[in-house]
């Protein structure tokens, strides 16, 4: 019988019982952006299967929980995401290219760092985007109601 997820998916790491077998198995269970991200006490007793609420707080300090396993879990989970972030990005983009103006918006404010209202400088060869930021500008009312 499965008691925890660390037994059913790291069984080997788990079962040598070591802090660094726990926290790689916390690391693997935390980056998978299908699951929940669980408060310590959860972590403690279904994640590690663990027979004290406590065991991760006590084990690993805030600070020393950043860093050794949320950064990582962290950084791993946006990996498995960015394929999809991809795919919404092309699809803002499409959005803007068939005139949606908060689609514009959005993509100036994402990838361009534009914020409503910023004086914005133009080097030379920035016509098309010049013409965009003045179409922007010229239709601000209406961005506003869309907020």
């Amino acid at each position: 019988m499965v008691r925890c997820w660390g037994e059913r998916m790291s069984k080997e790491i788990d079962s040598l019982g070591t802090k660094d077998g726990r926290r790689e198995t916390l690391i693997e269970y935390l980056s998978d952006p299908g699951n929940e991200w669980p408060t310590k006490e959860k972590m403690s007793l279904d994640v590690l299967g663990m027979e004290s609420k406590i065991y991760v707080n006590k084990t690993w300090p805030a600070a020393e929980f950043q860093k050794e396993i949320a950064g990582p879990a962290l950084a791993l989970r946006r990996a498995r995401y960015a394929p999809k972030l991809s795919r919404v990005d092309q699809a803002l983009f499409e959005q803007a290219q068939e005139g949606n103006v908060q689609a514009i918006k959005l993509v100036y404010e994402r990838f361009e760092n534009w914020k409503p209202g910023q004086q914005v400088e133009l080097t030379p060869g920035q016509a098309d985007r010049e013409m965009t930021i003045k179409f922007i500008r010229c239709h601000e009312d209406a961005l506003k109601e869309l907020k």
